[in-house]
């Protein structure tokens, strides 16, 4: 089983370019330097909230969080993109069942 990483995103290479260290950037968006070193190593998906954070410490602003992490491609074989295209249709069925029979009640 590979393992999996987060998207790339742009955080050391905006970091570097002001001359900042990790501390820095962390105190500047207001989380922990474990944070910024797990978002520039790729290793965990980033929260909404600390992309926001984190863009507004580089000084691009709580809204410029899209250019600091371009959104993530999909980059499955076809086989499993269709696999996972069908699981959640099968749920999305589940819950529109569910939510008929309810009001049927």
């Amino acid at each position: 089983m590979s393992e999996h990483k987060a998207p790339p995103n742009k955080v050391r290479e905006l970091r570097l370019a002001q001359d900042l260290t990790q501390q820095e950037l962390a105190d500047r968006a207001e989380v922990s330097l474990r944070t910024i070193s797990a978002v520039e190593n790729h290793e965990r998906e980033v929260l909404d909230h600390n992309k926001r954070r984190i863009s507004n410490g580089l000084g691009l602003g709580y809204e410029g969080w899209e250019d600091v992490f371009p959104k993530e491609q999909l980059d499955l074989p076809n086989t499993e993109r269709l696999r996972l295209m069908r699981q959640v249709d099968y749920r999305l069925q589940q819950s529109i069942d569910f939510y008929r029979w309810r009001d049927a009640c």
